[in-house]
């Protein structure tokens, strides 16, 4: 006789969830270890994590609340672990981390703040022989935050103080793409923009966070563009 409902097995809980809410359940208790482990909490030897630092705790916090596209704690996280990769003399994995919540400063459009933390790293950067040739993406990357402002006279003082941080930057394709954007938004020109843009790319390929920042500003541009229109 086939069993009825009341003397099949029972299905546990866990066989219930859906590939997609055993994720979510997944990351969720990542979230829940990670923060544990952070504030001590859990002895280290139970997770056989001994060697590990606090530092790391954090940043892997911040990188899952990061994937999780909550970048106001990842932020948080991920500064708390710039702060003790500092402490530690760990300068190259601080700055990778300074630099992680950069992006995400401007991705939250906090254009200012992060603006002032990719300076940070390139006056960090320039003096380290290993860490002065990435100055130069790295005030690449200051410049196309302060473009998504929208104000010339601004991106031309950086521009200027860029040049402070690193003398070489004058000679950069990097600086000569920042002086044909700030040149476009103050002539109010769109082509022109799109025109340096693509000419940058044709040689060193934009990455996606780069990209985005910029069709932003290009937008915003347009958008200036298009209300002069209507005036006239």
């Amino acid at each position: 006789m086939p069993p009825t409902s009341s003397t099949r097995p029972a299905t546990s809980s866990s066989s219930r969830r859906t590939g997609e809410e055993r994720l979510q359940y997944t990351k969720g208790l990542q979230i829940v270890i990670c923060r544990e482990i952070a504030s001590m909490r859990l002895p280290l030897h139970m997770l056989r994590l001994q060697t590990a630092t606090k530092s790391s705790h954090h940043q892997d916090i911040g990188e899952i609340y990061q994937q999780e596209q909550d970048l106001e704690n990842a932020a948080v996280y991920l500064s708390r672990a710039a702060d003790l990769f500092d402490s530690e003399g760990q300068s190259s994995q601080a700055n990778t981390m300074t630099q992680k919540i950069a992006e995400i400063y401007a991705q939250l459009e906090k254009y200012q703040k992060a603006t002032e933390l990719f300076e940070e790293i390139a006056r960090k950067s320039i003096n380290n022989n290993l860490l002065k040739y990435s100055v130069r993406g790295i005030l690449l990357n200051a410049g196309i935050c302060q473009l998504c402002r929208g104000d010339p006279v601004a991106i031309n003082n950086s521009l200027e103080r860029y040049q402070d941080i690193d003398p070489t930057f004058s000679g950069t394709r990097e600086y000569k793409l920042l002086a044909d954007l700030a040149a476009s938004m103050d002539e109010g020109d769109v082509a022109k923009f799109t025109d340096a843009v693509k000419e940058f790319d044709s040689m060193t390929r934009l990455d996606p966070w780069k990209t985005t920042l910029l069709l932003k500003a290009k937008n915003e541009l347009k958008k200036k563009e298009d209300d002069e229109d209507d005036l006239t």
